[in-house]
């Protein structure tokens, strides 16, 4: 059993509801203590755990889609009667404002890659990453949609937001999740105000974030 899978069935075993970093090295008896954070934070980050501040630290707690999925007998993890929904209600949001579901990312050899079906050219565009009906990221575009995939798929060095999302996608695909690739494409003459075509794939950015609260927009910016 690894300390990533330790962790895991900490929580699901209904042995602990909440507990900080510390107390999950305690109960685990995982070392060093800086393992415990690394695990814990990309557990948060596939979206199987939760958490808040309390003080300087952080309270970690199963994540609401994985509630959906267990309950406990004694100490044991059982499946639940009520399965999560294919489509959560945050991307039931996205598909009605007008996303679609265009492609995935995946690893060849231990590379991440990504295939789209469409809009690979698309400009002015939003973008977001799911996995497990959970929206991990939204972000937009001027340049082609494939462009801006390229950047996540080989970051530069200084490209701190293209190098953590590669970390974190290669992380949720490790762990055998999928990644989505969901694309809203508007056209370009879809709201025009006093004859001045707006971008409403910029204009929508923060407000969808701001709604839907995806993990890693940590700045709220794409």
């Amino acid at each position: 059993m690894t300390n990533t899978d330790r962790i895991r069935n900490l929580f699901l075993s209904g042995r602990v509801v909440e507990a900080t970093n510390a107390e999950i090295g305690r109960l685990t008896g995982i070392k060093p203590h800086q393992q415990v954070y690394q695990i814990t934070a990309s557990l948060t980050d596939s979206g199987f755990l939760s958490y808040k501040k309390l003080g300087q630290a952080k309270v970690f707690f199963l994540a609401s889609s994985e509630k959906g999925l267990h309950r406990t007998e004694g100490n044991r993890s059982v499946e639940s009667e009520h399965l999560q929904m294919s489509e959560s209600e945050s991307i039931g949001k996205l598909t009605r404002i007008g996303f679609e579901a265009v492609g995935e990312w995946f690893l060849e050899g231990g590379v991440l890659r990504y295939r789209l079906s469409k809009y690979g050219e698309a400009r002015k565009i939003l973008y977001a990453f799911v996995s497990n009906g959970r929206v991990l990221y939204v972000g937009k575009s001027v340049r082609a949609l494939a462009q801006r995939l390229n950047g996540y798929m080989k970051p530069g060095r200084t490209q701190s937001t293209n190098i953590k999302n590669h970390q974190h996608i290669q992380d949720v695909l490790r762990q055998g999740k999928e990644v989505k690739i969901f694309v809203f494409a508007p056209a370009e003459d879809e709201i025009v105000y006093r004859g001045v075509p707006l971008n409403l794939a910029a204009g929508l950015e923060d407000s969808l974030i701001a709604e839907l609260q995806p993990l890693w927009n940590d700045t709220g910016k794409a």
